[in-house]
């Protein structure tokens, strides 16, 4: 009787048990991650192991390149460097018939935006398009053209690697 009653005790305390977690309630080899809203449960990282180090970002550039004898404008963006960057936009002002082609802008990890006027052409950098819209048509606006229209607006924003 006395073995059932302890068979009895042992099941009942493990039952009250459940499962056995580990760190923070998470399984074995896991650790909590917490966001704002969110709680999960993650890998334990090894020693050298690049889950755990600070993530890395890879720049990306557009350009933009244009024949203003010709009226032609070539863009890219999302490359992977300046140089690439200039001489794609180069290559696409040339193939919609441009002649004199030349880089008026490279930029890196944001957005541009070029406005045009009756009296010139603007290309602005912000962090978004709608902000470098914004501003590009404030700038036209403040030379006296009445005539300002958003001509093309882009983004190369940097890409996580690791």
């Amino acid at each position: 009787m006395r073995s059932r009653v302890a068979a009895v005790a042992i099941v009942v305390v493990l039952d009250m048990i459940g499962d056995v977690r580990a760190e923070g309630g998470c399984p074995t080899g896991m650790i909590p991650s917490r966001s704002e809203s969110v709680a999960a449960c993650g890998p334990i990282p090894a020693s050298g192991d690049t889950w755990a180090a600070e993530p890395q970002w890879a720049d990306r550039w557009g350009a933009i390149a244009s024949d203003s004898g010709h009226a032609v404008m070539g863009t890219v963006a999302e490359r992977s460097s300046k140089r690439a960057a200039e001489r794609e936009a180069l290559a696409a002002c040339r193939a919609l018939g441009g002649v004199g082609c030349a880089v008026e802008l490279a930029y890196r990890n944001r957005c541009v935006a070029t406005i045009r006027g009756t009296t010139g052409v603007d290309h602005v950098g912000a962090v978004s398009s709608a902000r470098a819209a914004d501003l590009g048509m404030a700038r036209c606006r403040k030379r006296g053209d009445g005539d300002c229209r958003l001509h093309y607006r882009a983004c190369s924003f940097p890409v996580r690697v690791r």
